[in-house]
């Protein structure tokens, strides 16, 4: 996000807004208070909060590979195809950190802490 604002001359909004009580990191939120037992990524995580993406092979690797279409391919049709999966996965993965911060305010409240459920952690 820094970069970016850098590019664009938007790095005294960035820093206020990153400063400010509105920025919220999920990742660090959702690493220090919950356990899942797999990964804490986003793509794992946002299904806890009943969050689906659109495209089954949503991901990194995929995303990488559409982005390389988008800007390089010979084909325009191609070309075409890729910037819509790839402005439809970014799309998701905003609904999907939506859903999770509105999870994590209610629904996630009233999971157990750790320590209440005892030696049941230990076994």
């Amino acid at each position: 996000m820094r970069r970016i604002a850098g590019r664009l001359g938007l790095e005294d909004e960035v820093e206020a807004f990153l400063a400010s009580e509105q920025w919220v990191d999920l990742y660090a939120i959702f690493r220090e208070q919950l356990v899942t037992g797999t990964t804490i990524g986003l793509k794992t995580v946002a299904q806890l909060a009943g969050f689906h993406w659109r495209s089954e092979d949503a991901g990194g690797g995929q995303a990488m590979v559409r982005y390389a279409e988008a800007v390089s391919d010979p084909d325009e049709v191609v070309r075409a195809e890729a910037r819509r999966w790839l402005l439809e996965y970014n799309e998701d993965d905003v609904r999907a950190t939506a859903a999770l911060r509105e999870w994590l305010d209610a629904d996630a409240r009233l999971l157990p802490c750790v320590e209440a459920l005892g030696n049941a952690t230990a076994t």
